[in-house]
């Protein structure tokens, strides 16, 4: 047999191998390899490289929450030790925006969302050396605007100008004499005249990169983010709850010790670290329904118990509780036709409460 033909049939073998492989998910929903669950929970790279060797089926930061939730359904002493340590390793994150990396992937709040992203909508060079540019995002509500600035080729993060803009706005950058700049608007492709009345963006408008990237309390947050998410620019711990505005899930929040049954916080504290703590996006939550307030911890961006006229809007509520059984209904809403429900189903193990099952109720 020549060496052409057995180079022939190894390849055929290998790609037979990759065609009877199951998407990642679906490996991970008859998984009891709880260290290999653990560390794609864990550890996104790692994720991400499972899952490009396998038929593509979902999302990868939905492969996550599969395998955080199959460590539940296994409910064995070495998956709950596990659990613990996922929700260790996520306690205590910075909920702020990551650096740019233009052409990276950012990912969108809610699971369900595709994912886009980093582009710079316009760029321009400074007098001190530094480039500047302008990106539009709907983090904290309506989409705004934000800017960064870049340093030998490494981009800051992107920082908040409060400024309501429609998708898609054309951009464009003059930088001013001490260090100010002036931000020019035009109506995109997609902005018509309702998008206009919706969203009245101005013509331009001047900023000072100072002032866009001051933090008098360096705590991360820039004074103008601080002010318009409402919390305390001259505090490093707005809510007093002793985690640092930076890595508080819910900045404006402190539980009160007496007013949430334990068990009833821990069941809904795992329900939305299931259903929003593996995305990796710093896009904002908001709570502005009657659903109970608790201290959530281990998410990649904040949480706000108040309404909003943009972001990701979110409601839970316990629908079912026995001695060993609970069903949280979760739902997300980020436009009318951009929409979901959920079921996520707990069970006693122990001492605490896990979640074994996330069932799609709904979509749009």
């Amino acid at each position: 047999m020549t060496r052409a033909i057995v180079l022939s049939l190894v390849l055929a073998g290998l790609a037979g191998l990759q065609a009877r492989r199951q998407p990642l998910a679906k490996e991970i929903e008859s998984s009891s390899d709880v260290a290999w669950l653990e560390r794609v929970a864990t550890d996104s790279r790692f994720a991400e490289s499972e899952d490009a060797s396998r038929p593509r089926y979902v999302a990868v930061k939905n492969s996550r929450v599969v395998a955080y939730v199959r460590l539940g359904a296994l409910g064995t002493p070495e998956s709950v030790a596990a659990i613990a340590r996922i929700e260790s390793a996520a306690r205590g994150r910075s909920i702020q925006p990551p650096r740019i990396v233009p052409g990276g992937r950012i990912n969108h709040a809610a699971p369900h969302m595709g994912d886009s992203t980093w582009t710079i909508a316009a760029a321009a060079a400074l007098a001190d050396g530094r480039r500047v540019g302008a990106l539009t995002f709907d983090w904290y509500g309506p989409r705004s605007l934000f800017v960064a600035t870049e340093v030998e080729g490494r981009w800051s993060r992107p920082h908040l100008v409060p400024i309501a803009v429609p998708d898609e706005p054309v951009i464009t950058l003059e930088p001013l004499a001490a260090g100010r700049l002036r931000i020019r608007f035009s109506p995109g492709r997609r902005q018509g005249e309702i998008m206009s009345q919706i969203h009245p963006t101005p013509d331009a408008v001047e900023v000072t990169l100072a002032e866009v990237e001051r933090d008098s309390d360096g705590d991360g947050w820039t004074d103008v983010e601080e002010q318009y998410l409402e919390l305390g620019f001259r505090s490093v711990d707005s809510d007093l709850d002793g985690v640092p505005d930076n890595r508080d899930a819910a900045p404006g929040y402190k539980d009160d010790p007496n007013g949430t049954d334990p068990a009833e916080a821990q069941i809904i504290q795992r329900a939305v670290f299931a259903m929003f703590g593996f995305t990796e996006s710093p896009g904002a939550l908001f709570v502005g329904d009657d659903s109970r307030k608790v201290q959530l911890s281990g998410l990649p961006g904040p949480v706000f118990y108040r309404a909003a006229r943009g972001g990701v809007r979110v409601t839970w509520k316990i629908v079912e509780r026995t001695a060993s059984e609970a069903t949280v209904e979760m739902t997300d809403f980020e436009n009318v036709l951009a929409a979901s429900g959920n079921a996520v189903k707990l069970r006693r193990i122990g001492d605490g409460w896990y979640v074994v099952s996330i069932r799609g109720l709904w979509i749009s």
